[in-house]
Order: C-alpha cells, then structure tokens, then sequence
C-alpha cells in the first residue's frame, strides 16, 4: 500500500493506496534520546522573543525544535504532491504528551510543519492553551487564508502563536482559479493585514511561473 507507478506498457498510473489509514495515535512518539539537538537548527530565532518570558527562556538555553501535530490536508490544490485525503490530528492526549516530553529536553520554542494546521480550528485552538499552559513558543509553517479572522489570530496571539506562514501561491484571481485554491486574492490581502494587526508575523508561500 502507498506505491504508485507507471505502466509503460498502457501508460498507465497506478495507485495502490492503502485501504485505511492508521491511526496516528498508534505510531510511535517521538524519541529525541539519541540526537545531539545542537547539531540542528535548535537556535531561537528573534521572532520567537515576542515577550518577558520568551527571552527568559532562551537566556536560559532553551532550544527550537520542528514537530509535527497532524498529517494531511483536506483540499485539493493543483500543484501539491498530496494525494490523500483528509487532514488527521494527534488526539488532545498524545499532543499533551508530546509537548511534556520534548519540554524534558528543554524545548520551549516549536515550529509546526503541519501542511493545513488551521484546518480544525477547535483542535487549533486546544493546542493553543496547552501551549500557553506549557510556555511554549509556537509558529504555524502552513495555513490558510481563509481560515482565519480577528477573533482566532486574536486567541493565537494571546496563547504564544509568534507565526503563520500562509500558503498564498499567487495574488491572481485566474491563476487561483486555475490552481483549484479556493480563496481570492481578496482574502489573501485581508489575512495578511490582521495577522499584522494583531501583532503575528508572517511568511508567504508564492509559486511563481505555474502553468496556468
């Protein structure tokens, strides 16, 4: 399951998917015990320090770290190498657990690479108050414009969200038309201006020179 190829003889892809996912609980948590961290990108980033305490921290030795919650994204954008459907989340329990122990190895700073991590916006928002429970630093490294509003970029900022990085691909409407994005450049326009509003940096996804 999970292999795809192409059949040269029929010029056919094939796509052998499996037939269920597995759970994400089920897989083993994350194991740092034989990294050396500081041969990695652990070092805290100025955008991190948005206050007091985040300064603290790091004079401290706090390090970063990149981690994954979830698994997947439920749209279907043109150019994307996802295949699969649905966005999948660690349970509230497992993200609970995984925040306890990487704060063993003195992780207060966490980089998201979930690929639509604003997709839930519930399970969003639960994360945040562990973070905040936890005084960990966070960034979103994929999310969507037209997830979010005053009211949500308000609640992350109060919780440590330092960071969304917005999949924007293009600022032209035929363009995202023709990338199946589904949002407007509109909407790109108007999350950026209250990710800043409410004091959140921002980072953009572009594609430049996609057929189209």
């Amino acid at each position: 399951p999970g292999i795809a190829y192409n059949d040269t003889t029929t010029h056919t892809i094939h796509r052998n998917l499996a037939e269920e996912m597995v759970a994400l609980d089920e897989l083993p948590m994350l194991n740092l015990e034989y990294f050396d961290l500081d041969q990695y990108a652990s070092q805290v980033t100025d955008d991190y320090l948005i206050d007091g305490r985040a300064r603290e921290l790091q004079a401290k030795g706090s390090r970063a770290l990149f981690v994954f919650l979830g698994r997947g994204c439920p749209y279907h954008c043109f150019f994307c190498y996802r295949q699969l459907p649905g966005y999948r989340m660690y349970s509230d329990e497992k993200i609970e657990e995984l925040l306890l122990y990487i704060l063993k190895y003195n992780v207060h700073f966490i980089n998201i690479g979930d690929e639509c991590l604003t997709a839930d916006k519930n399970r969003l928002k639960t994360f945040a108050q562990l973070a905040k429970k936890y005084d960990i630093y966070w960034k979103i490294a994929g999310g969507r414009v037209d997830h979010v509003s005053d009211e949500l970029l308000a609640f992350l900022r109060a919780h440590n969200c330092v960071t969304i990085q917005y999949g924007v691909e293009s600022f032209d409407p035929d363009m995202l038309k023709a990338m199946n994005k589904r949002t407007t450049a509109g909407q790109n326009i108007a999350a950026l201006n209250a990710t800043y509003r409410h004091d959140i940096n921002t980072t953009l996804q572009l594609i430049i020179g996609s057929p189209g």
